[in-house]
């Protein structure tokens, strides 16, 4: 149990920063461009961003999925906080893209 908290402690981290770097690109664009429809403000927003938006999450399961490669008892320590934090890395991704773009939509 405590594991799985650990590792929501460290996603929640993961998921703010990936919708405000995706916010924090679409604002500016907003303002430059008002003339612009502002779903196509968001779309380029966001893909000017997707690298990043990818990148970040893998480093991170770069970091931790060795260790469920490796046997006894680290990998029976730390199995439930890989899990977690992979899963919520890669739930943050598509929320990032998909939902922070509607969130800049009036």
């Amino acid at each position: 149990m405590n594991t799985k908290l650990g590792g929501l402690v460290v996603a929640i981290g993961v998921v703010l920063d990936n919708a405000i770097v995706v916010l924090e690109n679409i604002t500016p664009l907003r303002h430059l461009h008002p003339d612009q429809p502002a779903d196509e403000v968001a779309e380029v927003g966001t893909a000017g961003v997707g690298s990043a938006i990818l990148a970040a999450p893998l480093s991170f399961l770069a970091l931790f999925v060795p260790f469920l490669l490796v046997p006894g008892l680290t990998s029976l320590l730390f199995r439930e906080l890989i899990l977690v934090t992979a899963g919520i890395f890669c739930v943050s991704r598509l929320v990032a893209i998909t939902r922070m773009a509607r969130q800049t939509l009036p």
